[in-house]
C-alpha cells in the first residue's frame, strides 16, 4: 500500500498496543501517530456542557421510539442516563480532538483508525476534507462491558454503521466477528488480520521447574482476575500480574505466590526471572458480556508470540480455538494433567505450530 503520508489514530499509548505497532508493516511510506488521550481538556468539558441540552432532547426522542422494547421505568431511566452520557463524552472528545489536530488530519493522505472513537474522527475528517481512512475494528464495540444501556448500544452500533460504510477498508480480527458484522452491516467487504504480532519472542528453557499463570493488561469487570487469584492464591502455582491500570490488589499482599510485574517492562522481567517456568496465559472472561465471547484479545497474540498455552472460558471463540488447535485448557476443567511436563511441552509445541501457520497466512482464525 503506497501512501505518502499515513496518520495512525489510536486511543492507546503505543507501548501498550502491539496491534498499533504492527500497523507499520501494512504500509509503504511515511507513518506518523496521534494518540487520543483519555484525559478530557477544558475545551472538551466546555463542549460537553454546551452539547448537553441537544443530546438530552435527542436521547428522549430515541427512547420514545423504543418505548415498546423498554417497558420498566428503572431500565428506561438507566438507558436514558447511559445513552446521554455516552453521546456527550463521545461527541465532546471527537470535536475537541479534531479542533486540536485539524491541520495534521487535513494534510495526511490516509488515516488508519484503530477502534471506534478514532474511526468517528476519521469519518468526520473524510466528510470535511475527503481524506480516505482504513478502520481497524478489533472487537465488537457496541457490546462491550460498559455499554450496558440499550440506547447507548444502539447509538454505538449506528456510529459503527457509518464508520464502516465510508471506510476504504475495514479490518476485523477473526472469522466469528466477520460473520456477525456481515449480518449487521451488509454494505462492506471485510479483511481479517491475525498477524497482530510485534515480534517473536520464544525464550522458554524447557526445564520447567516451577508453574505460573500470567495475566497482562487492564482489569475491568469481566476479566475474572479475582477469580484467578482466589483459585490459586494458596497453591504452588505462582500468579504473575502485569497490570496496565491502577486497580488495587493490596488485599492479596499476604500471599507469597502473587507477583506484580512492571507492565511496561514485563517482557524483560519474564526473560530475566521466569525462563524455567511452565507459564499459561490467563484469558478467562465473563461470557455474559457478548463481545468477550467473540474476541481474540491482544493478549492472545502475545501468548502465541511467547509460546505460552492459554486458559480460556467455556462458550467462547477462544474455547473453539483451544479445542481445534490443542493450545491450552478450559478454566473450569480439571487442570492437573496440564501441569505435567509432557503435556505442557505438547501444548507449547502446538502454540508454536499455530504461530507459524498464522505468520505464513496458512491459517485464518
Amino acid at each position: 500500500m503506497n501512501y505518502p503520508n499515513i496518520l495512525v489514530l489510536t486511543d492507546q499509548p503505543l507501548k501498550n498496543d502491539r496491534r498499533v505497532l504492527n500497523v507499520k508493516t501494512l504500509f509503504v511510506g511515511k507513518c506518523s501517530f496521534l494518540v487520543l488521550s483519555k484525559q478530557r481538556s477544558f475545551l472538551s468539558n466546555l463542549l460537553a456542557y454546551i452539547l448537553f441540552p441537544f443530546f438530552l432532547l435527542l436521547s428522549i426522542r430515541i427512547l420514545f421510539r423504543i418505548k415498546d422494547i423498554v417497558k420498566k421505568e428503572s431500565i428506561l431511566t438507566h438507558a436514558l442516563f447511559d445513552g446521554l452520557k455516552g453521546l456527550i463524552v463521545y461527541c465532546s472528545r471527537v470535536i475537541n480532538f479534531y479542533l486540536m489536530n485539524k491541520d495534521q488530519l487535513r494534510s495526511c493522505s490516509l488515516i488508519y483508525a484503530n477502534d471506534q472513537l478514532c474511526g468517528l474522527i476519521a469519518l468526520i475528517n473524510y466528510k470535511l476534507n475527503n481524506v480516505p481512512y482504513f478502520y481497524d475494528c478489533h472487537e465488537v464495540v457496541p457490546f462491550r462491558a460498559r455499554k450496558v444501556g440499550l440506547l447507548r448500544m444502539g447509538i454505538e452500533a449506528l456510529f459503527e454503521k457509518y464508520i464502516i460504510k465510508y471506510a476504504e477498508k475495514v479490518y476485523l480480527v477473526n472469522r466469528k466477528i466477520n460473520y456477525l458484522y456481515s449480518d449487521l452491516y451488509l454494505n462492506k467487504k471485510y479483511l481479517i488480520r491475525n498477524n497482530n504480532f510485534y515480534k517473536k519472542n520464544i525464550f522458554i528453557k524447557k526445564t520447567f521447574l516451577k508453574k505460573a499463570i500470567l495475566y497482562i493488561g487492564a482489569t475491568p469487570n469481566g476479566r475474572h482476575i479475582k477469580k484467578l487469584i482466589n483459585k490459586y492464591k494458596n497453591s504452588d502455582i505462582e500468579i504473575l500480574l502485569a497490570i496496565s491500570d491502577k486497580c488495587d490488589f493490596s488485599i492479596y499482599k499476604e500471599y507469597s505466590n502473587i507477583h506484580y510485574l512492571d507492565f511496561k517492562n514485563y517482557e524483560k522481567e519474564l526473560m530475566r526471572n521466569y525462563q524455567d517456568y511452565m507459564i499459561y496465559m490467563w484469558m478467562s472472561f465473563d461470557v455474559n458480556i457478548y463481545s468477550y465471547r467473540l474476541s481474540l484479545p491482544n493478549k492472545f497474540f502475545q501468548a502465541l508470540a511467547f509460546g505460552f498455552p492459554i486458559i480460556v472460558s467455556k462458550n467462547t471463540y477462544l474455547e473453539e480455538i483451544v479445542n481445534k488447535y490443542n493450545i491450552g485448557m478450559i478454566s473450569n476443567s480439571n487442570t492437573l494433567e496440564c501441569w505435567k511436563k509432557d503435556k505442557y511441552l505438547f501444548l507449547h509445541k502446538n502454540v508454536l505450530n499455530l504461530l507459524d501457520k498464522i505468520m505464513d497466512s496458512k491459517s485464518i482464525l
